[in-house]
């Protein structure tokens, strides 16, 4: 696949979001991101189905507080 070139206008990183967001959005498991402060900033529509949030409701949430993980054997958080 040949990428387009990037423009100086910041078309090219824009056109870039767009298709890493396509492609998250497109992978069969869920998927959450976020930033570097813990705070998602992505959830495809597995992860809003597997936490119960939609990406609207999410947002700048912490992760803790939308998707807890659970230790298989201890059970515990």
């Amino acid at each position: 696949m040949q990428w387009p070139k990037r423009s100086s206008t910041g078309n090219g990183l824009r056109e870039s979001e767009k298709r890493w967001a396509v492609t998250l959005a497109s992978i069969g498991d869920a998927v959450i991101a976020t930033d570097t402060g813990g705070r998602i900033t992505f959830l495809n529509k597995v992860a809003e189905l597997l936490t119960g949030w939609s990406m609207a409701d999410a947002a700048g949430k912490p992760v803790q507080e939308v998707f807890r993980i659970v230790n298989e054997h201890t059970k515990r958080l």
